[in-house]
Order: structure tokens, then C-alpha cells, then sequence
């Protein structure tokens, strides 16, 4: 009998069971994966045998912090030991691949241009919260699966009563039209959207790695090869938006998420518009990352967008100077 799971810090285990009296390999888990989970879900004996293949840490949770810490994640984990006799998710995503006739990566990023995005048909009342991901003025950011497929989302609740008082009907406005016409692999991508008496509701694709401005507090500064590959995902994203004549107009590190495989996603498109070949004389974003054409008034394009993105690699920059300057001293 299981009384505890493991999760994987560093290493790669082989996990197997036995099959006709000979052992069969189901699959290898390696940094950031789990198992043992099964046993504590179902209450049965172990099924499988887990092998170190390299030098493992693996971390563990008996029953007891099993249920205080992942209580509200038990039916996700339940979707996952389900799927451990059927066809492996590796194999669907490469199927779902060929059939949409993108090209991917070895990491599985899209590389061709992604086609067109389309709202989904997501029944509200087919969602269930799991947990909170966020909270802020305008409302909060929940967990959410969906009762029938399993499948994850995040929805975004804000308050009607707040964005009238604040004047933000037009930025709100805005961000569902951006983001309703917008599919790439470095944007949050928008699956529905609902409202109800008091609010309304983004169903957004969940991004679980958190803000990289979080990750840049706690690492200080970015070396140069990071740094680069961050802003290469960036330069991505934005060269897709202004092809669509979408300026984004509020890059910062809060606004760049991170999802499992460490790949930048954009998020929060409240300042984004559609300016066609225009100009836009609107003032917004935020001041430390303003482009003098936006504070001078006098009307601005998609370059603002590229000031932004130099403004925000300063940044990092400066905290490498600073960094530098207190080792010295």
C-alpha cells in the first residue's frame, strides 16, 4: 500500500510493470514530474515499479500533506491516473500536430504562421472552480476545469460596476476583440467569454510558471544568452500582432508570463488596439516604459512597441550594473 508521492527535483526514473512475466517500460519521468500519486487517489497497492536511471532527489508528500496541499487539484491528478492506460498525451499532441499542418519544434513550438483563432464553444456551466490564481481591483483570476473533458482554463472575472467608474469600458472592449483574433504560441489565448449581472468573464488559457518579472526579482538579473532568448520570443509575438495592425503598447516583465516548458507567453491586453496603418493618440501604459511619441501627444504607431521591448532589456541592464556594483563593494 502507497502512503506516499514523489515528485522529481533533479534526475530520471524509469517506471514499469509487469506484463506476461516480463517487465514492460510505461514511460520515463524526469525534473518536475510526479508519481506515486495513484496509490494515494485509489487507495489500492502500487502498480508499477519506479527505477532510478541517473542520481535522483525526489521530494516527498505522505497522505497527510497530500490532502492539505493538492486537495483542491484532485480531480486534475484523477484525469491523469485515468490516462495512464490509455494512448500517451505525447502521441495526441503529435497527431493534433500533423493534422493542423503547422510545423513544430522539437520543444513543440508552433513555427509557422498559426491560423486564424476562433471562440470556442465553452457552456459556462460546464466550468468548475479549482482554484484561485490571482486577485486584483477589478476582480480575480480562478482555476477552472471543465466537467466533461478535464480540460484546464483560467477565467478572468471583472467587475462591470469597477470598469464604468474607472472609465475602462473601452479598454476592456478592446482587449476581447484583440484577443479573440489572436493565435500564436508566445500569446495568451482567449477560448470564451461570458457575462453575467455584475461581471464579466475571459476564459484564457492557463499559463502555471507565473510572471517573469518574479523570476527577474529573485534571480536579480538575466545573463546575456537568457536575456536574448526572452526578448526573441517577444520580437515573435509582436511581429505577428503588427501584422494583424495590433499595437500591444504595455510590455513590462509582470505582463510576460511563463508557462511549464519555460516559453514566454503575453498577457493582459488592455492597451493593445487596432490602429489598421494608422496612428493612435491615446496616453496609456505604464510610465517607466513610455515611449516619448506616446508622452508627446502627437501620435503613434507599432514602433512604440519596439521602444518598449529596448526599455525593458535596459532594465536588465541596469540590474546587472547594480549587481556588479555591490559585489565590488
Amino acid at each position: 500500500m502507497g502512503d506516499s508521492m514523489y515528485l522529481i527535483y533533479s534526475g530520471e526514473l524509469r517506471i514499469s510493470k509487469l506484463e506476461g512475466g516480463k517487465e514492460k517500460e510505461l514511460m520515463r519521468v524526469k525534473e518536475g514530474d510526479y508519481f506515486g500519486e495513484r496509490a494515494l487517489i485509489t487507495n489500492e497497492v502500487r502498480a508499477a515499479t519506479v527505477t532510478a536511471v541517473s542520481n535522483c532527489t525526489l521530494l516527498k508528500l505522505d497522505r497527510n500533506a497530500f490532502s492539505l496541499l493538492l486537495g483542491p487539484l484532485e480531480d486534475i491528478m484523477k484525469k491523469r491516473v485515468e490516462s495512464y492506460n490509455s494512448p500517451t498525451a505525447a502521441a495526441s499532441s503529435a497527431a493534433a500536430a500533423s493534422g493542423s499542418g503547422g510545423v513544430t519544434s522539437s520543444a513543440g513550438v508552433l513555427l509557422s504562421a498559426p491560423a486564424p483563432a476562433a471562440v470556442e464553444k465553452i457552456a459556462f456551466e460546464d466550468l468548475k472552480a479549482v482554484a484561485t490564481l490571482g486577485k486584483g481591483s477589478f476582480g480575480h483570476v480562478q482555476l477552472v476545469q471543465h466537467k466533461k473533458t478535464g480540460i484546464t482554463y483560467a477565467l478572468k472575472a471583472v467587475n462591470k460596476a469597477q470598469i464604468v467608474q474607472t472609465g475602462q469600458q473601452g479598454h476592456i472592449l478592446s482587449e476581447k476583440r484583440v484577443m479573440a483574433q489572436m493565435n500564436h504560441p508566445f500569446l495568451v489565448k482567449l477560448h470564451a467569454t461570458y457575462k453575467d449581472k455584475n461581471r464579466l468573464f475571459l476564459l484564457l488559457q492557463p499559463v502555471m510558471g507565473g510572471e517573469l518579472f518574479s523570476v527577474l526579482r529573485e534571480k536579480t538579473l538575466f545573463d546575456e544568452d537568457v536575456a536574448r532568448f526572452f526578448a526573441a520570443s517577444v520580437v515573435l509575438a509582436f511581429e505577428y500582432m503588427h501584422t494583424m495592425n495590433v499595437v500591444y503598447r504595455d510590455l513590462k516583465p509582470e505582463n510576460l508570463l511563463l508557462d511549464e516548458q519555460g516559453f514566454l507567453k503575453i498577457t493582459d491586453f488592455g492597451f493593445a488596439k487596432d490602429i489598421g496603418d494608422g496612428r493612435t493618440w491615446t496616453l496609456c501604459g505604464t510610465p517607466d516604459y513610455l515611449a516619448p511619441e506616446i508622452v508627446a501627444g502627437k501620435g503613434h504607431g507599432k514602433g512604440v512597441d519596439w521602444w518598449t521591448l529596448g526599455q525593458t532589456h535596459t532594465h536588465n541592464h541596469t540590474q546587472k550594473r547594480i549587481a556588479t556594483a555591490r559585489s565590488l563593494c
